[in-house]
């Protein structure tokens, strides 16, 4: 398409890039008054004013020029675009100038041909002319300057703000915890005998969760609402705070870290929006705009408030977006916009939530919720793509039997395995960081007296299971799906755990998944760190296989769960209304399930062509199932 003179310097609305500009007011100042307030608080009556500093220096220094700096970061951005708008509204101001003179001297121009039409020999028609295709040359020869101008201002300006996106993202990753500092409030509870005002932090410092949730209980509904609107980081992943206030404390945290990054999005999608030049072409913010979507999706999908603008969009199993059911005393299904979140820290990539009824008494899990499952998803798992974990634990809960509720837990970091990373999910220091957090998690979790605990870990999850395990996890049945491996220090099998060794663990896996097999093979170094133990866990001693069978339970037309592939069906084995996830909650819930059936095959060894192994009569997924209790793993004659 052929651009006119003057329609690139025409072009935009310094209105709109002002606007622009407004998206980057001052927010971080209440992040400055916060910690200004917590040094005030911290430091005791007639402190000397040279000690005040010091003791402000060593503990708030760092993250108060962290805040200051993205203050200024902010201005600077403020700064460049209003600087630009400027430049446009005069490149434009003086565009509009030169192109109204074109259309003037274009009217003049054909006047003078008219004339000169009817009067070749007229000399005024003659000047008159010429006069006005000298003005046309020069108002043209203008335009273009000017189109020349407003191009090299956008370039300046996508150059500066490529840079400035850089120093802007290293600037946010130094910020206190986001998206708030606490002012260190207190409130008056009597621990031991002996009142004292305690902040959030003197709390968490008793470390016991039993301790924990007994002083918590002591506080009026005031007073947790006072400390929850302080530190709502804190609260809202603290063991022994009861669920409900746990949830209200991490609807905080979301609401405020998910307005922190839509202004990183914004910013973001603005910048690489710009004109490309040399120096900035070779920026790439796809990954970082995929990632800031895909958080601000799973929060609005979690926290549930904002179901009115994914109209049409529903979840995998048929809800709208942002509602999941549960159920009241009666058994009598009820919906909820958005899942208890149980847990939230993105500075440390953790997500968790629960599904299912809340005691209004006690704010933890109700007393007719009598089986509780936890799902915890393995690589490539992370709070961008979060909803998938959780609709993963719903295929669950809709397969099991009512009262149920579901922990889908993401409490750490998992490895991501891609063509750059394929080496990852044979680390060990995912599960290291991981397990412990899991254990405690789960050791601390307040249940009705008589309600079982059943965690699910699948793929690298069972390893992180595995591991929280050998320190000690406590829960009454264990399921491991296409298990990654069962943790670098278990040798005996699932007897070498403290406080799991005599519960009844079972394992899933498709016949030909070939994404753990690697691990599976007992490929294990302790000087690179690499491996998770030579115990093959599908065939581990104390661990009952269950059968993975159909792609729809009950029904061979729908295809096995190998038909998916020797990839697909690493993850075929959740798929909804298999057999395999049926197989899961039957185990959640104490239903029977059933075992897995060997394919019937001969070995043949030749010298050439080595081992070849015919099936006979076929697979064992054929044959009739074989139903056991996962209780006590006694026959029994099915559903």
């Amino acid at each position: 398409m052929l651009v006119m003179a003057g329609e690139i310097a025409n072009a935009g609305e310094p209105e709109a890039v002002r606007s622009a500009a407004k998206r980057f007011a001052r927010v971080s100042a209440t992040q400055i008054n916060a910690l200004l307030s917590m040094a005030q608080t911290s430091i005791p009556e007639g402190t000397s004013g040279a000690l005040s500093t010091s003791r402000l220096a060593g503990s708030l220094e760092a993250p108060l020029n962290a805040v200051r700096a993205v203050t200024a970061a902010d201005d600077q951005i403020q700064t460049l675009l209003n600087d630009h708008a400027a430049v446009i509204a005069d490149i434009k101001s003086e565009t509009t100038r030169h192109l109204n003179i074109t259309r003037f001297e274009r009217s003049q121009g054909t006047d003078a041909r008219a004339e000169l039409a009817a009067q070749p020999d007229s000399p005024a028609a003659q000047r008159k002319l010429e006069r006005s295709q000298r003005i046309l040359a020069d108002s043209d020869r203008a335009l273009t300057e000017l189109d020349q101008a407003r191009t090299r201002s956008d370039s300046i300006l996508a150059s500066q703000l490529y840079n400035l996106a850089a120093h802007y993202r290293n600037l946010g990753a130094r910020l206190p915890a986001p998206p708030r500092v606490s002012a260190n409030l207190r409130v008056s509870v009597s621990i031991d005998g002996v009142v004292r005002e305690v902040s959030v932090i003197d709390i968490a410092l008793l470390q016991d969760p039993a301790r924990i949730a007994e002083v918590w209980a002591s506080l009026t509904p005031e007073q947790r609402d006072v400390l929850i609107q302080d530190n709502p980081l804190l609260v809202g992943n603290l063991e022994g705070i009861p669920l409900r206030d746990r949830d209200a404390a991490n609807r905080i945290t979301a609401t405020e870290y998910r307005a922190r990054i839509e202004r990183e999005l914004f910013f973001a999608e603005y910048v690489a929006g710009l004109p490309q030049d040399p120096l900035t072409h070779l920026m790439d913010h796809d990954a970082d705009i995929a990632r800031l979507r895909g958080e601000i999706r799973t929060i609005d999908q979690m926290l549930g408030d904002r179901n009115h603008l994914y109209a049409g969009q529903g979840n995998p199993v048929g809800y709208p977006f942002g509602e999941y059911e549960v159920l009241d005393e009666n058994r009598e299904p009820y919906k909820r916009n958005g899942v208890v979140l149980v847990g939230f820290d993105p500075t440390r990539d953790s997500i968790i939530t629960f599904q299912g009824a809340l005691d209004p008494v006690t704010g933890n899990v109700a007393p007719w919720v009598s089986r509780v499952g936890t799902f915890i998803p393995g690589s490539n798992s992370h709070i961008g793509g979060f909803e998938g974990d959780v609709h993963r634990s719903r295929t669950m809960l809709q397969a099991a039997e009512p009262g149920v509720g579901m922990f889908t837990w993401h409490g750490a970091a998992m490895p991501d395995i891609d063509q750059n990373t394929i080496l990852e999910a044979g680390k060990r220091t995912f599960a290291e960081v991981g397990a412990p957090r899991l254990a405690v998690f789960l050791n601390s979790v307040s249940l009705p007296e008589g309600t079982s605990m059943v965690p699910v870990g699948h793929s690298y999850g069972a390893v992180v299971l595995a591991r929280a395990e050998q320190l000690g996890l406590k829960a009454d049945r264990v399921v491991y799906v296409a298990p990654a491996g069962l943790g670098h220090d278990t040798v005996n099998g699932v007897s070498d755990f403290p406080n799991t060794g005599d519960v009844n663990h079972f394992v899933l896996q498709a016949r030909n998944d070939v994404v753990v097999g690697i691990s599976q093979k007992g490929m294990s170094s302790d000087a690179l760190d690499l491996g998770h133990g030579k115990l093959d866990p599908v065939r581990a001693p104390g661990v009952v296989r269950l059968e993975t069978g159909f792609r729809v339970w009950n029904k061979p037309e729908s295809g096995t769960i190998e038909s998916r592939g020797r990839t697909g069906s690493h993850s075929a084995v959740l798929d909804e209304e298999s057999t395999s996830i049926f197989n899961i909650a039957g185990v959640i819930s104490g239903e029977p399930v059933s075992r897995y059936q060997p394919d019937d095959q001969e070995s043949i060894n030749t010298l050439r062509s080595g081992r070849l192994t015919f099936d006979i009569e076929g697979t064992g997924v054929l044959k009739p199932q074989r139903w056991i209790s996962p209780i006590d793993l006694s026959e029994s004659s099915g559903r």
